[in-house]
């Protein structure tokens, strides 16, 4: 994945989260919620980070974050609007 790809993801996810933000009625577990705003700010943390490092295996790493990041957030979204 490039960077540009984790970064529009992560911009996508935190355009939804800012709405949840303004529109609460539609949060029914506030942590989930909380813990995805988590997952996003690792997300975007991680995707300006990784251009920066040197080492292939810190870029691995930095991937495997990201995409932890990415999964919680879309995880975190989907439990704290429907479940509950």
């Amino acid at each position: 994945m490039g960077v540009w790809f984790t970064l529009t993801t992560a911009g996508i996810l935190m355009v939804f989260y800012l709405f949840l933000l303004v529109c609460q009625r539609y949060v029914k577990r506030p942590p989930f919620f909380l813990l995805g705003s988590g997952g996003v700010a690792l997300t975007l943390l991680m995707g300006f980070l990784h251009p920066w490092l040197p080492s292939p295996w810190a870029r691995a790493i930095v991937g495997i974050f990201t995409t932890i990041g990415t999964l919680i957030a879309f995880g975190c979204a989907f439990l704290a609007v429907y479940v509950g």
